[in-house]
């Protein structure tokens, strides 16, 4: 069957490509390789917790899709795409014709080197999350490989189940997007929630990973799979311009498996708006992306994390803290700018200060935080 655009992969990324499409009335197929329609993935440590049905994290219902002339189709699993006839060759034996092609299909979990036997546990997927939740019912004990956002945010939702839960991390948790002192606050603060953190090398914590289920959170790669079988110019993901566009005509890409001015932010606000840019001009538009300054945010143990920018102590950079019991702030200045924040707790400040830097406004004599903070507003 011919398609004016083809949508290869149905998260966040497809799923908005799609909606930009679909605004646009052009014939469009959603090709998504699990059984379930586009969810909301940082939500699968809830579902850990929950063991809820995947409609409850869905990012739209069934009838979304054949109300706004979306189709669907779910397991659906490309294998080779043919740019010069313009067709995608499915796993079912089946071709599609496109007349534009969208790669969403995202990224696949890092694997980290395990010094003992037994089984690792991904978590990118639905099934995933059911699978490790099934572990960890069974014997109340978990271990983390991983102390970004998702290995916290998994950590504390398996302590609410009742596990004792341990999380590996190189130096402290969120060590790229807190500084070393808002690191070990965030440790004592974990700690207190019953969460132990375990530094350095794997081999010295036998103890707390035998009969644990060991869960890897070290991050994720593109999947490159169908573009370098097809000639599509990638480095680390797959290179793209200010379209969204690939080397290849009609060929666009957008997501986790993008990769643009040598960045893959990975996160749901660049997957969003790469997505809507890829959509629009895939079918006719003209659409320049712009790009969003990564601001992470994570919830754990009763805490919000925010940060945007660099907390990198240079040589010619000053950083201004603000501690108190249950908050900690951190802001990076260099040269009269702000170039980087954190927070933990109160995380108010952020959103201001994070419009005066991509404003490129200067904080003149400012050499407090209180000071910066009295300055933004």
């Amino acid at each position: 069957m011919d398609y004016d655009v083809v949508i290869i992969g149905a998260g966040p990324a497809g799923y908005y490509a799609a909606k930009a499409v679909s605004q646009r009335k052009r014939k469009l197929l959603l090709a998504g390789a699990e059984p379930y329609l586009p969810y909301w993935r940082p939500r699968l440590p809830e579902v850990i917790r929950t063991g809820q049905d995947p409609e409850s994290i869905l990012m739209s219902g069934k009838d979304w899709f054949s109300e706004n002339g979306v189709e669907i189709q779910l397991s659906k699993m490309a294998v080779r795409i043919d740019a010069a006839q313009k067709k995608v060759q499915w796993s079912d034996g089946d071709s599609t014709s496109y007349g534009s092609l969208i790669l969403s299909c995202g990224s696949l979990p890092n694997r980290s080197p395990f010094p003992f036997e037994g089984k690792v546990f991904p978590l990118r997927s639905y099934q995933d999350a059911m699978d490790i939740r099934q572990r960890c019912a069974a014997g109340k004990k978990a271990f983390i490989i991983g102390g970004g956002s998702l290995g916290l945010e998994t950590a504390f939702a398996l302590v609410k189940t009742g596990c004792h839960v341990a999380v590996s991390v190189h130096s402290y948790p969120l060590s790229r997007q807190l500084d070393s002192e808002g690191g070990k606050f965030l440790a004592a603060r974990l700690k207190e929630s019953g969460i132990t953190i375990c530094c350095g090398d794997l081999a010295n914590y036998e103890a707390e990973i035998d009969k644990a289920c060991v869960i890897a959170a070290t991050g994720v790669h593109p999947d490159l799979t169908l573009a370098e079988k097809c000639g599509i110019k990638v480095s680390r993901g797959i290179l793209v311009d200010e379209k969204m566009r690939t080397n290849l005509q009609g060929i666009y890409a957008c997501g986790d498996i993008a990769e643009y001015n040598g960045t893959i932010p990975g996160l749901m606000s660049v997957a969003v708006k790469q997505g809507e840019t890829a959509g629009i001009n895939a079918s006719g538009g003209d659409m320049v992306y712009q790009t969003v300054l990564p601001a992470p945010l994570t919830k754990v143990a009763g805490l919000t994390v925010s940060s945007f920018g660099s907390l990198k102590l240079l040589d010619d950079t000053q950083i201004y803290r603000k501690v108190s019991a249950d908050s900690y702030a951190a802001i990076a200045v260099r040269s009269s700018k702000i170039v980087g924040a954190a927070f933990i707790g109160n995380v108010a400040l952020g959103t201001k200060l994070k419009k005066w830097m991509e404003a490129e406004k200067g904080i003149g004599k400012a050499a407090s935080f209180e000071e910066i903070e009295k300055l933004v507003g």
